[in-house]
């Protein structure tokens, strides 16, 4: 009943170094040795030590730059390669993604560029186009988040520099691993401005950014009443709006008879289960520290009501079709306050965003 998630990429929500490590894993395809048929092809084109040594398949042809110019924020000038590195670290993701049927694939099974984007309020974007103003947002936010680190002193911490010097390290490690030497592994991944020297000050300004992005969450405090959800159970007799009249009027009928054998709730449960098993509803389920939004429009109206009390139960109607609710309890969540603690940064910085200074200036 879940809402399609937004994926707002932005820096909060992207662990760049993991996330790199992961994308040359991948690029590095290894077998064992020990399936080899022919020894004497196996030592010819790739190094040998015993049983267990693996061998990697490495294509090194440099990916194209995709940077659309010259990009200036706050006059610092951002490199082809910091948004190169941006961009194929998103496509990667959406790509695997697309794999599994959540976005549009091309005639070669890949990730649709071209194809109309489907993320809220972006449906006037192709794919290409929607990336591309996502990264420059993401690029944006990290040099206003920097600036203001350093214009209060702030400097990378021990475990920063630790983890530049993890990423380029391991990229040394693969490199090795594929015989060629870390540039050219970088250049394959994440196009042909890459480096290591290119990429490292792009790691270090989202290190510092999210250093003081911390900071900043830190400072954030929220009330009980803001950080408490509900936990509701629902059964769902599926009908939707491609169902026939008779098979509404069925779905209703079946979800009003279930909510009258329902009192208590393991009333509830025991309903559910037994019209799951007969085949009658899709689903009965317990959802726990629903978040606002988070459900679709009547199912998150009916769980938000402020008179709801433990206890209330309904039939109501969504796209999916009719729902027996039972209200579990509202309860305080420490885990939602890291959820409110990031839309009120990104609504902050959302505002930092129209200053002059940090406009997105290209040439």
């Amino acid at each position: 009943m879940n809402k399609s998630m937004k994926r707002i990429l932005v820096f909060a929500l992207v662990s760049v170094m993991s996330f790199s490590s992961l994308a040359l894993l991948t690029s590095c395809k290894e077998k064992d040795s020990s399936d080899a048929t022919d020894a004497s092809d196996a030592t010819s084109s790739d190094t040998t030590e015993d049983a267990t040594t693996t061998t990697v398949a490495f294509d090194p042809t440099p990916l194209d730059s995709v940077c659309p110019g010259q990009i200036t924020i706050n006059g610092i000038e951002i490199s082809a390669a910091e948004y190169d590195f941006y961009y194929y670290s998103m496509l990667a993701n959406y790509q695997a993604y697309a794999a599994y049927g959540y976005y549009a694939t091309d005639a070669d099974g890949n990730f649709d560029l071209t194809a109309a984007c489907t993320e809220t309020g972006y449906e006037d974007l192709t794919w290409a186009e929607y990336l591309d103003v996502i990264i420059k947002q993401q690029i944006q936010d990290n040099v206003i988040l920097a600036c203001m680190a350093e214009d209060e002193g702030y400097t990378l911490t021990d475990d920063d520099q630790t983890q530049v010097d993890s990423f380029t390290s391991s990229v040394a490690e693969y490199a090795e691993t594929c015989g060629y030497d870390s540039d050219t592994v970088l250049k394959a991944e994440y196009g042909s401005e890459s480096s290591i020297d290119a990429l490292t000050p792009v790691l270090e300004r989202y290190l510092l950014a999210l250093d003081y992005a911390t900071a900043i969450q830190a400072t954030y405090t929220f009330t009980d009443e803001e950080l408490t959800l509900p936990t509701v159970y629902h059964i769902l007799f599926y009908a939707t709006s491609d169902s026939t009249e008779d098979e509404l009027a069925t779905a209703k009928s079946e979800a009003e008879a279930a909510l009258a054998q329902v009192t208590t709730y393991d009333d509830m449960v025991s309903v559910g289960d037994a019209a799951v098993a007969d085949g009658t509803a899709q689903e009965a389920q317990e959802y726990a520290g629903i978040q606002p939004g988070e459900m679709v429009d009547a199912f998150n109206d009916w769980c938000f009501d402020a008179s709801r009390q433990p206890g209330d139960t309904a039939v109501i109607q969504t796209e999916y079709g009719y729902h027996v609710m039972y209200f579990v309890e509202n309860a305080v969540s420490d885990d939602y306050k890291e959820v409110l603690s990031q839309n009120k940064l990104l609504a902050y910085l959302t505002e930092l965003e129209q200053l002059p200074e940090y406009q997105v200036v290209m040439s």
